[in-house]
């Protein structure tokens, strides 16, 4: 049996065999095992394999690894070789039928030519699975901003497969695409390196922002007349982002009113500035007398207190959310990419604004969990959130805190994950509607005749950039 199977399209079919394999008793017990308990901290073997850049706690959207399919190859065939086929058929029939030379040489190259593909590729079919075992690729850096494209390694783990001349008509190429959850992606056909380490630049689309996963890896082998194409896929049982493309800081004219939130009184203290090198003074009238430091009274018979100790000053509270639904009605695909962009560029704008404040920051987004952020994870945090046309829920913050929350207008503001939110919130929120264009300003007014009412709701404002 060959090690393929003929499909009428390029991308590989499920056998009946990969369609049971996930609902089989086998990979049920094999998830039970997998899956944490009520409780348990996501991470190391539960996720598993270890994350060093990617960790469970950091991309929480990112749902556990099941077992791994196994890959099948395809062969596949354009129409055009079979037109082609035909009519060298045809000519070398009337070639020679009417003795004409021409004819008859144009029928059977035809046909040699057709023919030798497919033997062709049957005879280097062969090594392929051992060839896409041997090869290996990574991307430096694995993170990255908008600015600066990565570069895509290809490493030879066995000498021996390094071939400097190829088969005689039969083309080879490694293929790649990296897709995120809003359709994003990153597609690249490369030849085979002749060297045991070769690198290549990785092109970023338009709108590069977003976590990465692997939708498609695979080895491609063609035929010198285009008609064959054989794919041998390497399947991996792992969704951990492979690349991860941060967002720029942009200039964003946008101050909003700040909400109060709650205030946190750190518990930690640090002693007062002093000239004196010394933490206690003699005791003088008036003072407490729970301040006394009595062994100091054991030694030297004479009372001292302990001087006074600061606190840092308070600490404002906020959480940071971003609704990342995109009504479907208004826009596109290509829009919903940019839209989204936009909302990650306000909450990074915002984001930076108050952490500079001296305030502690808990993000969130449809389909994601809290998280407490630093001024230098802002951008990385901020790379995850990806548009939805299906609203997932925003995750509920804590009580008493400052809440703004970043949306894009609507048309249906009733059975919505943002009505859902002020529902069960319990604290004040800012809504801050993002537009990209007047009619779209026009469209989150309307929006806010029926959000501004609502009792959590301190205010409604909008952005237009």
């Amino acid at each position: 049996m060959w090690p393929f199977r003929i499909s009428p399209e390029f991308s590989s079919v499920p056998t009946a065999r990969d369609k049971k394999d996930p609902l089989s008793e086998g990979l049920r017990r094999q998830e039970k095992d997998v899956l944490p308990k009520e409780g348990e901290k996501i991470g190391g073997e539960a996720a598993g394999r270890e994350r060093t850049r990617f960790p469970e706690t950091r991309a929480p959207n990112f749902p556990l690894p099941v077992a791994p399919k196994k890959g099948q190859s395809h062969l596949s065939l354009k129409g055009e070789a079979l037109l082609f086929c035909l009519v060298s058929g045809v000519a070398l029939v009337i070639g020679v039928v009417r003795h004409e030379v021409v004819l008859t040489l144009l029928g059977i190259g035809g046909l040699a030519g057709f023919f030798y593909g497919v033997v062709s590729l049957f005879w280097v079919s062969w090594g392929m699975p051992a060839e896409l075992n041997a090869l290996h690729w990574r991307i430096l850096p694995e993170e990255t901003d908008e600015a600066h494209p990565p570069q895509w390694v290809l490493t030879w783990t066995d000498e021996k497969k390094i071939k400097k001349v190829g088969f005689p008509g039969i083309t080879k190429r490694y293929h790649l695409v990296l897709a995120s959850r809003d359709g994003r992606s990153i597609e690249v056909y490369a030849s085979l390196p002749r060297e045991k380490e070769e690198t290549r630049d990785l092109p970023f689309p338009t709108r590069p922002r977003g976590a990465y996963e692997i939708k498609k890896e695979e080895l491609v082998i063609y035929d010198f007349l285009g008609f064959w194409e054989l794919a041998f896929p390497k399947r991996k049982g792992e969704s951990a982002p492979a690349l991860l493309v941060r967002p720029l800081a942009r200039e964003v004219a946008f101050s909003p009113p700040f909400v109060v939130g709650g205030i946190r009184r750190r518990e930690s203290k640090t002693v007062q500035k002093t000239e004196d090198l010394t933490d206690h003074r003699p005791y003088v009238p008036g003072d407490d007398p729970r301040r006394i430091n009595w062994k100091l009274y054991g030694h030297s018979r004479e009372l001292f207190v302990r001087k006074e100790e600061t606190e840092p000053p308070p600490q404002s509270e906020y959480v940071l959310l971003l609704d990342t639904y995109a009504d479907p009605s208004l826009y596109s695909t290509e829009a919903m990419w940019s839209r989204t962009d936009r909302l990650v560029y306000a909450a990074l704008g915002l984001g930076r604004e108050l952490l500079e404040h001296r305030g502690s920051l808990l993000m969130g987004y449809s389909g994601g969990a809290l998280q407490m952020v630093q001024k230098n994870e802002l951008s990385y945090y901020l790379a995850f959130p990806y548009g939805q046309r299906e609203g997932q829920d925003l995750p509920v913050p804590p009580p008493d805190k400052g809440v703004f929350l970043f949306a894009l207008p609507r048309r249906s503001v009733e059975a919505t994950a943002l009505t859902a939110l002020l529902t069960r919130c319990q604290s004040p929120v800012q809504l801050i509607f993002v537009c990209g264009s007047p009619a779209e300003e026009t469209l989150a007014r309307d929006c806010q005749q029926y959000y501004a009412p609502h009792q959590r709701m301190a205010h409604v404002s909008f952005l237009t950039f």
